[in-house]
């Protein structure tokens, strides 16, 4: 009988480690096409239009254009999409019609288009070119379409009966094109739009027509189609961190992630400016898909129709940078992995689910336990640039506070820390960690994460420590300042963020804003080689002035106060005093509120250390 009690119980204990009963979802969860959106992590936005034949530094066109000046005689939709798969996009978002109203179909609701053009003596087809490239490599497919219409509003004065003709444009891309995954509903200059007009009647042609197209919806649509709308996330930039996906409309929560799109080159449409550098790239990618969304980044074709070929070189140089930076993990290259607890004792949510790099598996705990700790020991002391976690939010987000440590010397010291892990959250070296004795410390030889709040119990799906022997960061490959003729540049775009309302909006010119809080920072990181004594100067904008701030570098504290620029977007040059590098190296140079007067501390385009 003892020994029959005994087989008895090892066989519970195996089958309670074999299975156990999956996590209830935390509700509200991301519907089946909020997820496709939140694996595709980036898209190519794409421009391309009559605008593309009057290029200026502003993006929207006037509806009054000669359709005659369109002709892109070497469009090549194939090339277009070889270029995004090089550039690691796993889709396209296409302009099918933009302010002007021009129609890069031949719609059959006015004259505005391909089909009063000479190309193909009018009877072309971009966007049938384009669905077909996309259909044929398997690439994501998305319609970029404006609410306004400069020449509607021309030729009408005005857009009284605008809603038919409006509606008539929507019926034809989306039952005339097949089955695609994405609609960009622009809603700039929607005060433009009668009150009382009805989106409705599109929402139901996308139910319809559309079932698994996500919409970002600029305001209009959620209200119709609230299991697959998402949010704009107050400008084009990035999006902060631990904004979390969760969104109050009236008195139900629903899930409704913020959507960012930023320019690679030029303005929106092609202007004969060259592509952004590589570094630029790189951090455009961390601030927004490190920071838990996805991305539409606009690399616009050329009046020929093609994407241009130092364009796709850069692209190519991204896309490597993309699958280096994954592959340089250090968590699966013979480390070990422990948690504190995990559920049911379960195989299938142990701790090895977090290494094998497919989503689908991850780490869970008991439904009782809303915290946990996952350690990796890295068997050595290594180099780490940074940390890439990601959270199973296909059940609900659930993570609300989080730290994680770097064991240096013998102690565990914290070095990142926040709320919202969401689908992922990339934490990269100097300029986002927590500093000791003015420096960040890159080499430990365990990593921890502790999840000290969780609204459900946590679900963790990837713990990547990135980082390799060689020199180079592989997360960012941050940019050494060269002094030139005694001037080092800290730009907005390059500044790393910390706090809750901070962010970057890189749009014409790079600038901070949203500094709402005292806990907001932007840091830099500087390399002196001539040391001595620099004047500081930053190119600042606030109407009011008066608020207060402190600069930091190299032990050097500057009290400093915001002046007023007399108008909202004016900038203007102010000295805020002397510092002292006493040697050459690396320093942080940080820029901290300490009194906000009024609704933002200032706007900021950079900053200037000049030597003296």
């Amino acid at each position: 009988m003892k020994h029959l009690l005994a087989v008895t119980a090892i066989l519970i204990a195996a089958s309670s480690a074999l299975a156990a009963s999956a996590p209830e979802p935390h509700h509200p969860i991301p519907s089946k096409a909020h997820m496709k959106w939140h694996k595709a992590e980036q898209k190519m936005f794409i421009h391309f239009g009559i605008k593309t034949y009057k290029p200026s530094h502003w993006h929207m066109g006037n509806g009054k254009e000669d359709p005659k000046t369109f002709n892109p005689t070497k469009l090549d939709a194939d090339q277009w999409v070889k270029a995004a798969k090089a550039g690691g996009f796993n889709g396209i978002v296409f302009t099918v019609k933009h302010h002007s109203g021009w129609c890069n179909w031949p719609s059959k609701t006015t004259k505005f288009g391909v089909v009063s053009s000479d190309w193909k003596d009018g009877k072309g087809d971009v966007v049938r070119e384009y669905v077909d490239a996309c259909n044929k490599a398997g690439m994501s497919i998305g319609y970029h379409i404006t609410i306004i219409d400069e020449n509607y509003k021309h030729r009408n004065g005005g857009y009284e009966g605008y809603d038919k003709f409006y509606y008539k444009q929507w019926e034809e891309l989306t039952t005339q094109y097949g089955p695609f995954d994405y609609y960009y509903v622009d809603g700039y200059e929607l005060r433009q739009i009668p009150k009382g007009f009805n989106f409705e009647p599109v929402a139901d042609l996308i139910k319809k027509h559309q079932p698994e197209a996500v919409i970002f919806d600029s305001g209009v649509m959620v209200k119709y189609l609230p299991e697959r709308s998402l949010d704009w996330p107050g400008g084009h930039g990035g999006v902060r961190p631990d904004l979390g996906y969760v969104r109050k409309r009236g008195n139900k929560e629903i899930w409704y992630p913020s959507e960012p799109s930023m320019m690679f080159q030029g303005t929106w449409f092609h202007s004969a400016q060259p592509i952004c550098d590589l570094y630029t790239m790189k951090k455009k990618y961390l601030i927004s898909v490190g920071c838990g969304s996805t991305v539409n980044l606009n690399v616009p074709p050329n009046q020929d129709g093609l994407i241009d070929d130092h364009s796709i070189e850069r692209l190519k140089e991204y896309g490597a940078w993309i699958d280096k930076m994954y592959a340089s993990d250090w968590a699966q290259k013979k480390a070990k992995i422990k948690v504190d607890s995990y559920r049911g004792k379960s195989k299938d949510y142990a701790a090895k689910q977090m290494l094998d790099d497919d989503y689908e598996t991850y780490w869970a705990t008991d439904d009782d336990v809303k915290s946990g700790v996952i350690e990796i020991d890295l068997g050595k002391k290594r180099s780490i640039d940074g940390v890439v976690l990601q959270e199973y939010i296909t059940l609900g987000e659930r993570v609300n506070g989080y730290k994680v440590d770097y064991f240096i010397d013998g102690k565990w010291v914290e070095m990142f820390s926040g709320k919202r892990i969401g689908y992922k959250r990339i934490l990269w070296g100097e300029l986002e960690a927590n500093m000791i004795d003015g420096n960040y410390v890159n080499e430990a030889s365990k990593v921890r994460l502790t999840i000290s709040n969780a609204e459900a119990c946590p679900l963790i799906s990837t713990f990547k420590v990135l980082g390799s022997d060689d020199d180079e960061n592989v997360v960012l490959g941050l940019k050494k300042s060269e002094p030139k003729e005694g001037t080092i540049t800290c730009l907005a775009q390059d500044a790393g963020l910390a706090g809750g309302g901070l962010r970057g909006f890189f749009y014409w010119h790079g600038k901070l804003e949203g500094w709402k809080k005292l806990s907001d920072k932007a840091r830099w990181k500087v390399s002196i080689k001539d040391p001595g004594e620099y004047t500081v100067v930053i190119h600042q904008g606030d109407s009011k002035g008066g608020d207060d701030f402190d600069l930091e570098v190299a032990g050097n504290k500057l009290a400093c106060k915001v002046i007023p620029t007399h108008g909202y977007g004016k900038f203007k040059d102010s000295e805020l005093g002397t510092v002292r590098f006493d040697k050459s190296g690396d320093y942080i140079l940080s820029i901290t509120p300490t009194n906000i007067l009024n609704k933002d501390l200032m706007l900021l385009r950079w900053v200037k250390l000049i030597r003296k």
